[in-house]
Protein backbone atom coordinates (compact mmCIF):
# COMPACT_ATOMS: atom_id res chain seq x y z
CA UNK A 1 0.00 0.00 0.00
CA UNK A 2 3.16 2.24 -0.47
CA UNK A 3 3.32 4.77 -2.44
CA UNK A 4 4.68 3.60 -6.33
CA UNK A 5 2.52 0.23 -5.80
CA UNK A 6 1.23 -0.43 -9.20
CA UNK A 7 -1.88 -3.22 -9.79
CA UNK A 8 -2.63 -4.28 -12.90
CA UNK A 9 -7.08 -4.98 -14.13
CA UNK A 10 -7.61 -8.79 -13.83
CA UNK A 11 -11.30 -8.04 -15.23
CA UNK A 12 -13.78 -10.94 -13.69
CA UNK A 13 -11.26 -13.43 -13.16
CA UNK A 14 -8.68 -14.08 -10.44
CA UNK A 15 -5.99 -16.00 -11.63
CA UNK A 16 -3.08 -13.60 -11.34
CA UNK A 17 -1.09 -13.00 -15.07
CA UNK A 18 2.27 -11.77 -14.16
CA UNK A 19 2.91 -14.26 -10.89
CA UNK A 20 2.10 -18.30 -10.98
CA UNK A 21 -0.48 -20.11 -8.85
CA UNK A 22 -1.39 -23.36 -9.17
CA UNK A 23 -4.45 -24.01 -12.26
CA UNK A 24 -6.49 -25.64 -9.93
CA UNK A 25 -6.79 -22.65 -7.61
CA UNK A 26 -9.60 -20.68 -10.59
CA UNK A 27 -11.89 -23.58 -9.74
CA UNK A 28 -11.32 -24.71 -6.05
CA UNK A 29 -13.50 -23.28 -3.44
CA UNK A 30 -10.63 -23.36 -0.86
CA UNK A 31 -8.98 -21.13 -2.75
CA UNK A 32 -9.35 -17.39 -1.32
CA UNK A 33 -8.28 -14.15 -2.78
CA UNK A 34 -8.39 -10.97 -0.65
CA UNK A 35 -11.72 -8.80 -0.16
CA UNK A 36 -11.37 -5.47 0.35
CA UNK A 37 -13.39 -3.73 3.13
CA UNK A 38 -16.19 -1.17 2.03
CA UNK A 39 -13.71 1.55 4.01
CA UNK A 40 -10.77 0.53 2.61
CA UNK A 41 -8.42 3.15 1.09
CA UNK A 42 -7.03 1.07 -1.90
CA UNK A 43 -10.57 -0.48 -2.54
CA UNK A 44 -11.26 3.60 -3.22
CA UNK A 45 -8.32 4.07 -5.56
CA UNK A 46 -8.72 1.01 -7.54
CA UNK A 47 -12.63 1.74 -7.73
CA UNK A 48 -12.35 5.12 -8.66
CA UNK A 49 -16.02 5.46 -8.29
CA UNK A 50 -18.43 7.92 -10.79
CA UNK A 51 -20.73 10.31 -9.03
CA UNK A 52 -23.55 7.21 -8.82
CA UNK A 53 -21.25 5.32 -6.80
CA UNK A 54 -20.05 2.52 -9.92
CA UNK A 55 -16.68 1.73 -10.09
CA UNK A 56 -14.55 3.07 -13.23
CA UNK A 57 -11.84 0.60 -13.34
CA UNK A 58 -8.65 1.47 -15.13
CA UNK A 59 -6.23 -1.00 -16.68
CA UNK A 60 -3.28 -0.08 -14.57
CA UNK A 61 -3.31 1.89 -11.01
CA UNK A 62 -0.22 3.46 -9.83
CA UNK A 63 -0.49 4.58 -5.91
CA UNK A 64 0.30 8.34 -6.25
CA UNK A 65 1.04 8.21 -1.95
CA UNK A 66 0.71 5.69 0.90
CA UNK A 67 -2.53 4.28 1.78
CA UNK A 68 -2.81 3.06 5.36
CA UNK A 69 -4.32 -0.54 6.17
CA UNK A 70 -7.68 -1.70 6.93
CA UNK A 71 -8.90 -4.80 8.63
CA UNK A 72 -7.62 -7.58 7.05
CA UNK A 73 -4.93 -6.12 4.80
CA UNK A 74 -2.75 -5.27 7.89
CA UNK A 75 -2.49 -8.69 8.27
CA UNK A 76 -0.72 -9.79 5.06
CA UNK A 77 2.40 -9.58 3.57
CA UNK A 78 1.62 -9.24 -0.01
CA UNK A 79 -1.57 -8.67 -1.42
CA UNK A 80 -0.99 -10.85 -4.61
CA UNK A 81 -4.68 -10.42 -5.89
CA UNK A 82 -7.47 -8.15 -4.38
CA UNK A 83 -11.06 -8.76 -5.44
CA UNK A 84 -13.05 -5.09 -5.62
CA UNK A 85 -16.52 -6.25 -6.76
CA UNK A 86 -17.91 -9.70 -6.95
CA UNK A 87 -16.58 -9.88 -10.82
CA UNK A 88 -13.33 -7.28 -10.63
CA UNK A 89 -9.91 -8.10 -9.78
CA UNK A 90 -6.46 -6.63 -9.56
CA UNK A 91 -3.26 -8.09 -9.53
CA UNK A 92 -0.26 -6.25 -7.67
CA UNK A 93 2.38 -5.90 -10.00
CA UNK A 94 5.85 -6.55 -8.15
CA UNK A 95 8.85 -3.66 -8.91
CA UNK A 96 11.29 -5.41 -11.13
CA UNK A 97 15.02 -6.19 -9.92
CA UNK A 98 14.53 -4.96 -6.29
CA UNK A 99 15.37 -8.53 -4.48
CA UNK A 100 18.82 -9.32 -4.78
CA UNK A 101 20.00 -12.87 -6.53
CA UNK A 102 22.33 -13.78 -3.54
CA UNK A 103 21.66 -14.10 0.31
CA UNK A 104 22.59 -15.44 3.18
CA UNK A 105 20.65 -18.26 5.20
CA UNK A 106 18.35 -19.69 2.05
CA UNK A 107 15.42 -21.86 2.98
CA UNK A 108 13.88 -24.45 0.75
CA UNK A 109 10.29 -23.62 -0.31
CA UNK A 110 7.98 -25.62 -2.62
CA UNK A 111 4.85 -24.35 -3.67
CA UNK A 112 3.38 -28.13 -3.63
CA UNK A 113 2.35 -30.00 -0.74
CA UNK A 114 4.12 -32.55 -1.35
CA UNK A 115 7.74 -30.65 -1.34
CA UNK A 116 8.07 -31.56 -5.26
CA UNK A 117 10.16 -29.03 -6.89
CA UNK A 118 12.01 -27.40 -4.44
CA UNK A 119 13.67 -23.86 -4.97
CA UNK A 120 15.92 -22.04 -2.44
CA UNK A 121 14.24 -18.99 -0.97
CA UNK A 122 15.59 -15.96 0.86
CA UNK A 123 13.99 -16.35 4.14
CA UNK A 124 13.15 -12.49 4.19
CA UNK A 125 10.75 -12.88 1.82
CA UNK A 126 7.22 -13.37 1.53
CA UNK A 127 8.15 -16.29 -0.35
CA UNK A 128 9.82 -18.51 2.31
Amino acid sequence: LKEGATYRFLGSSSMPELMVDPSNYETDERTVRMVLDQTSGLKERLCNSDASGNCQFSNTVTLPNTISCVDVECEVDTLRVVQISEDAFYEYVRAPCVNQAFFNGGKKISPYAKGQRIMCGNPSLAEA
